[in-house]
């Protein structure tokens, strides 16, 4: 668990940071590792007989680096929807904005699960004074996608009133200038 300083889990690319083309084979690759990992991890704790409770931090740990390879997936798919919503306006735009906000609330929820899982391991054998700082981690990011949901129910507003979407740009919702 004291190793889990992972930089990479905290950096916020739900909005690509790089060409979508480079996001996508960076999230595939790592879910490509990662995914048969959880597998062999979930038989061998399914099996284990002895410090199968060691396991649950290895889990942890794998799942956060799933988390990473689908939200910047799940972030590429939100550029597309978003783009397109804006594209099509008004009521048309309604269905890229159903997609949208379920791709937020789905990374929302996994970063909130993963948080309270996080806990739970270091309760089990930590103080919890030390604990805070992760959470507040952990409550910050969950406050991002909260944010974005709320700019994604001003944009609905405005959809079903047939006015124009705020743009992308504004939304967060954009590939880095230049990469498409």
């Amino acid at each position: 668990m004291l190793g889990m300083k992972n930089r990479r889990f905290w950096q916020n690319d739900f909005p690509p940071q790089t060409s979508a083309s480079t996001a996508r084979t960076s999230a595939e690759r790592l879910l490509k590792l990662v995914r048969p990992a959880i597998e062999h991890l979930e038989a061998c704790k399914k099996d284990a007989t002895v410090n199968a409770n060691l396991l649950d931090h290895f889990l942890l740990g794998a799942r956060r680096m799933e988390l990473i390879g689908q939200r910047m997936l799940d972030g590429l798919e939100a550029v597309r929807c978003y783009t397109k919503a804006c594209e099509t306006g008004g009521r048309e735009a309604l269905p890229w904005l159903d997609k949208l906000e379920v791709l937020v609330q789905h990374n929302r929820d996994a970063h909130e699960a993963l948080g309270k899982q996080f806990a739970q391991l270091w309760l089990a054998e930590s103080k919890p004074y030390a604990l805070a700082w992760t959470m507040d981690r952990y409550k910050k990011k969950v406050k991002w996608y909260d944010t974005l949901a709320g700019q994604l129910v001003d944009a609905r507003k405005k959809a079903e009133a047939g006015t124009p979407l705020p743009p992308p740009k504004q939304v967060g919702l954009t590939l880095p200038e230049g990469k498409k």
